[in-house]
């Protein structure tokens, strides 16, 4: 028995979204198929490969699968070989309720289909089914002219030492000007206070010491006025509630005249500029200020007048909590600011590093494949007829640096010929539920961009590994 997953629905892409027909879809164009645990998209992958095999006429080095481990992808080498094998075992001999060979069989006689399924099985070990870094590296010593690499430099090279001592030679630097007494004495301070040695930097910007994206933080600035506007926008809102707030806590109350005094200070702490030059002391809200929406107050009110004081006064109570916060908050960006300057200092002297040992780690593979077919190039077309066609596994766990590189390749040139007579197609697999998770790398705003750039969305929602019974 099987089960219906419920369609997800990260805003108005779902309306574009069919059902995925491995038998009927598409051999060309920018495609996005949604596929959730157990609803079979190694299977349907292995379908689609089937088809390019016989339909398009595609070499098993032509057709690009990637996913993101090694052993996902030996994984799906065995699984694209037994489905391989099935097809050789029971051409002609296929379950008639079976679909997908039914429309095979009418589109490729067993004389056509037999050679071209054991060329493809003979000729397996030289699939192109790679990690997206692997594949990288390929692409990168294959097109040395093309990516401007070095013919002699190492790659998939561990550079932790590298990163590491370019981390210390920075705090080395603000330690010295900090014994001098000169600018940067309260740089190091700062920095020290938050990440205490080079190894706590490093790990904490390990990503970012990797990457070309540009680094910024917020400034104190940013920070008190967004305070700002967050007091500005309570204001408002009691003040466009004082009548609720006055005939239920107020006027009723035989101390109406502390209560109201409680009020005007409330009133007068959101009215206030604490960062101008002429303030000092705490911004936190004052106690008598806060006394207003004390709890206690109206525990005992009817229902539906509680649930009005609750919801009034939730953004006057995030409104304290943050306020108690904002002095280290802006201390801390002072920090993240030094470390923001640090990581571009940092990056320049890995590059340098680096680029004098003549070695390359596996960020270095895809931020240097990205650069390369960013520029006006023929290596994108390169890829492109040599790989026309790309099946991405796992496409949640792809962050957007890998992303542009597809795009260039396989959406930058659509009306650009190839050498190839396949137009070229882009299947993108993957469950956008898991690209939270930044852990492992994943970036939902590339998934959802990556949606919004394909020709077509298709949607696996069947469990095939529940049940009713253990459901």
């Amino acid at each position: 028995m099987t089960d219906s997953l419920p369609d997800s629905n990260l805003n108005s892409g779902i309306r574009k979204m069919q059902p995925l027909s491995a038998e009927s879809l598409p051999l060309s164009g920018c495609h996005l198929i949604e596929a959730s645990a157990g609803t079979g998209k190694t299977y349907n992958i292995t379908r689609i490969y089937l088809r390019l095999l016989l339909e398009e006429k595609l070499d098993v080095k032509k057709i690009l699968v990637m996913t993101f481990t090694r052993a996902a992808t030996e994984e799906l080498r065995g699984r694209i070989a037994r489905e391989i094998r099935n097809a050789l075992d029971n051409w002609g001999q296929f379950d008639k309720n079976d679909s997908f060979f039914a429309a095979l069989t009418e589109k490729s006689t067993i004389d056509d289909a037999i050679p071209v399924l054991h060329n493809a099985l003979l000729h397996l070990d030289e699939a192109s089914i790679f990690t997206i870094h692997s594949f990288c590296k390929r692409v990168l010593a294959q097109q040395a002219f093309s990516s401007g690499v070095d013919f002699n430099v190492q790659m998939e090279a561990d550079t932790a030492d590298i990163e590491l001592e370019a981390v210390r030679d920075w705090y080395r630097t603000l330690a010295y000007g900090h014994k001098a007494g000169d600018g940067s004495a309260n740089d190091y301070q700062l920095l020290t206070q938050n990440w205490p040695a080079p190894d706590n930097f490093r790990k904490a910007f390990r990503d970012l010491l990797s990457s070309n994206t540009p680094v910024q933080a917020n400034t104190p600035e940013s920070i008190q006025a967004d305070f700002q506007q967050q007091k500005s926008d309570c204001l408002q809102h009691l003040q466009a509630n004082q009548s609720l707030v006055f005939a239920e806590l107020i006027d009723s109350h035989k101390q109406k005249r502390i209560r109201t005094e409680e009020w005007q200070e409330l009133i007068n702490w959101l009215n206030s500029d604490l960062f101008d030059d002429s303030s000092s002391g705490s911004q936190t809200m004052p106690k008598q200020a806060s006394s207003v929406f004390n709890g206690v107050r109206y525990g005992k009110k009817p229902a539906d007048i509680k649930q009005q004081l609750l919801d009034l006064f939730a953004p006057v109570k995030q409104l304290k909590e943050d306020a108690a916060k904002i002095e280290s908050r802006i201390e801390k960006s002072l920090s993240y600011q030094i470390a923001a300057q640090g990581i571009d200092i940092i990056r320049r002297k890995i590059a340098q590093a680096k680029q004098r040992a003549r070695v390359m780690n596996y960020d270095d593979l895809i931020n240097q494949l990205g650069a390369a077919v960013a520029k006006e190039n023929n290596l994108a077309q390169l890829i492109k007829a040599q790989y026309p066609v790309a099946l991405v596994d796992e496409f949640q766990d792809t962050d957007p640096q890998q992303y542009a590189i597809l795009k260039a390749v396989y959406q930058g040139s659509k009306d650009t010929e190839t050498d190839d007579s396949s137009p070229g197609a882009l299947y993108m697999i993957g469950d956008p539920k898991q690209a939270i998770y930044a852990f492992r790398s994943g970036d939902v705003f590339t998934y959802l961009s990556a949606r919004d750039d394909a020709d077509k969305q298709w949607l696996m929602d069947t469990n095939w590994r529940s049940s009713g019974n253990m459901v």
